[in-house]
């Protein structure tokens, strides 16, 4: 094996490595903001391309993104009783983790080389966009597929709270912002405990949603 091939597969499992190593870190944090709120872990999904398929499905013909689904991807956890239910003070926390800002549907039209993204790697970023949803009347709907699904691509990122409506005839209002990943990793964190100043960023956005709600 020549030494440039070598170097090549040093690589890889290094970045498989690290990437797990991110992922572990990265699940702490998430997970640690869902119990700080007492909200129940809901459900998670990659928003730019599948999960990878069933064990019966040829995965040779499937798309390789499709072994990569937490590059871009949503955690959704809920303060509610139900999954089919919504009352006064019940809200959603959509954690939406955008690893590499590059990777999206309109840029990989075509199955382009990963190597060949825009932006590049130095130039793309990592962000966190957190999003909340909360109905102001009660609701009787699934709170993803009918709820999340209908208002997700109304939401803003606002560098200030302001509560968004996102849905007039059932009351739902909305807010959210965005955070780049690496301020998360500036503070000195246990593996249990939430990052202070995302707990209270998202408080003050959360308060601006359900202000009105007795």
């Amino acid at each position: 094996m020549s030494t440039e091939n070598k170097d090549l597969f040093t690589q890889i499992r290094t970045a498989h490595r690290l990437v797990v190593a991110y992922y572990k870190r990265l699940h702490q944090v998430l997970s640690s903001v869902g119990k700080a709120f007492g909200m129940e872990f809901f459900v998670w999904e990659p928003t730019e391309y599948s999960r990878p398929c069933r064990r019966t499905t040829n995965i040779l013909a499937s798309w390789a993104w499709d072994m990569a689904p937490g590059v871009v991807t949503e955690y959704v956890f809920r303060k509610a009783g139900s999954d089919k239910e919504q009352k006064l003070g019940d809200w959603l926390l959509v954690l939406h983790v955008i690893s590499d800002t590059a990777v999206t549907n309109s840029a990989l039209i075509g199955d382009i080389d990963p190597l060949e993204l825009s932006p590049s790697t130095e130039d793309a970023r990592s962000v966190l966009r957190c999003y909340l949803v909360a109905p102001r009347k009660n609701l009787n709907e699934y709170w993803y597929d009918d709820l999340w699904l209908r208002v997700r691509s109304r939401i803003k990122c606002t560098a200030n709270p302001e509560a968004q409506q996102l849905d007039l005839e059932n009351d739902v209002y909305g807010a959210g912002f965005e955070i780049d990943l690496a301020e998360l990793c500036l503070e000195n964190l246990s593996l249990d405990q939430p990052p202070a100043s995302l707990i209270k960023k998202i408080e003050d956005y959360r308060d601006t949603i359900l202000m009105n709600v007795d």
